[in-house]
């Protein structure tokens, strides 16, 4: 009997273990996920953090971006202090990375802050920025229209001018005119007083005769005296007609340079993406739109607003035209750290939907560095991206074409070798004063093709000096044209 009562202490022992075992098994485990748990709500709490700082940035960019438009609520006084709220936005509980993603907003946002005040210098003198306390874009607008509204107060008061100057010498020449036939009047009368006195006054006549001498030198200096007047009258019609020819020549290009400055910088997309497959996207411009396979575009973000001035974040080729609002891209630059999204719009420099832009070409344009003059594959680029070469320097140095205020871009290439022909030279010169004259905006060629989505390469490189021939980079701006 107390065999048995042993045994069964010795089976309550051993399930007492076990369950002591089990136990700490399942508070070993229950131990080890409410620390994953709590590591996995701190990186969830540390991203959380990340978003709201973002936020905040993107926020504040938007304040600065629409502070330098204008009359959109926040004010250019508080670019200053919003810049100050980007720069404590890193100092909270982020690591060099998340840092790094804030630091990148606010890198842009310095970048928009400085071309915004280039672009105020460049467009206001000391004169007319005392003139305008809204140094903003809607405000520059403002600004260019009050100087026209000048313009045409001056030329009104030109032509009034021009009238009361011809009233006033057509007054003059009738009181000449007056004047003289009074005189030849005095004269008729004076000789026949002579002929009927000459018996009686023989001693008389010498003194008649002094007198009719003085009497015709008046005459004479007052008919000088009155074709001077009347040829500084036409003289002065003269000026007045060239100055209001002047003041209308300059109005016409100011007005067509302002409506192509408001075209070129407020100027809607070209297009949109639709849909993005892989490496495939799809827009919604088509054959209707004057659309052509093989056109490239810059790709921009969807919160783009000003497309000079932001930096695309690729560019794709159209490979088909599917309908009349509808085309197929493939995708040939782009930058992995921006993803190409549905809605992001694409631009052309050198097209607008059913309308070519017109450019003009200055100097030698080496697309691959290999010595060869390039022109005519880049007017090939040009005209295929929809834009149309209106003026260019042929391989003798003679202009082909001209440039007028309707010109969009003089593209400055290079100027010829020592040993190249002068008069290509001497051609760009005289295209960059035309363009000068005519306020046409002058890019290089680098400018041109990131406009158009396209990139050049490096140089060629011979591969034996033996066999003679040149290889080109695989994919350069020439293979890509031909």
């Amino acid at each position: 009997m107390a065999a048995r009562d042993n045994q069964g202490y010795l089976i309550a022992v051993i399930v007492l273990i076990l369950l002591v075992l089990v136990l700490a098994l399942v508070s070993f485990l229950g131990i080890q996920r409410a620390n994953e748990y709590a590591d996995s709500n701190a990186q969830i709490q540390s991203d959380l953090n990340l978003h709201k700082q973002l936020v905040k940035a993107h926020e504040i960019q938007t304040d600065v971006m629409k502070a330098m438009i204008g009359n959109l609520g926040p004010s250019l006084a508080e670019i200053g202090p919003n810049m100050d709220n980007l720069e404590s936005l890193k100092r909270g509980d982020l690591n060099d990375t998340q840092r790094g993603l804030i630091n990148d907003i606010q890198t842009n946002v310095a970048k928009l802050v400085a071309e915004y005040e280039k672009d105020m210098r460049m467009m206001l003198t000391t004169a007319n920025e005392e003139q305008m306390p809204d140094k903003t874009y809607r405000g520059l607008i403002k600004n260019f229209s009050t100087a026209l509204a000048r313009v045409n107060a001056d030329k009104a008061v030109l032509n009034g001018e021009i009238v009361r100057t011809s009233r006033d010498a057509k007054s003059q020449i009738e009181q000449k005119t007056k004047e003289v036939e009074a005189i030849q009047a005095a004269l008729t009368t004076a000789q026949a007083e002579l002929n009927a006195e000459k018996e009686r006054h023989q001693q008389a006549e010498s003194k008649m005769n002094v007198a009719l001498d003085e009497t015709r030198a008046e005459q004479l200096r007052l008919t000088n005296q009155f074709d001077s007047h009347r040829k500084q009258a036409a003289d002065n019609e003269s000026k007045l007609q060239k100055s209001n020819a002047e003041l209308e020549s300059q109005y016409n290009t100011v007005r067509t340079k302002l409506d192509e400055y408001e075209r070129l910088v407020f100027d809607l997309p070209d297009g949109k993406i639709i849909r993005v497959a892989n490496n495939i996207v799809y827009l919604n411009i088509g054959s209707d739109d004057g659309l052509r396979a093989n056109q490239t575009f810059a790709i921009y973000d969807q919160t783009v607003t000003n497309f000079q001035k932001d930096q695309h974040k690729g560019s794709l080729e159209i490979t088909k035209i599917l309908g009349p609002h509808e085309s197929e891209a493939r995708i040939t630059d782009q930058n992995f750290r921006d993803v190409i999204l549905t809605s992001d719009w694409v631009l052309s420099a050198t097209w607008d939907p059913g309308y070519r832009v017109p450019v003009a070409l200055a100097g030698e344009f080496h697309l691959d560095n290999d010595g060869v003059n390039d022109r005519d594959v880049l007017i090939r680029m040009i005209e295929r991206n929809g834009g149309t070469v209106i003026s260019h320097i042929d391989d003798e140095g003679n202009i082909q074409g001209e440039i007028d205020a309707k010109t969009r871009f003089l593209v400055v290439g290079d100027p010829p070798t020592v040993d190249g022909n002068p008069k290509v030279f001497s051609g760009m010169r005289e295209m960059e004063s035309e363009a000068e004259k005519s306020a046409v905006q002058q890019i290089d060629q680098r400018r041109l093709l990131n406009w158009m989505g396209v990139h050049g390469h490096g140089e060629t490189q011979r591969v034996d000096g033996a066999i003679g021939e040149t290889f080109r980079n695989r994919g350069s701006i020439k293979d890509r044209d031909r």
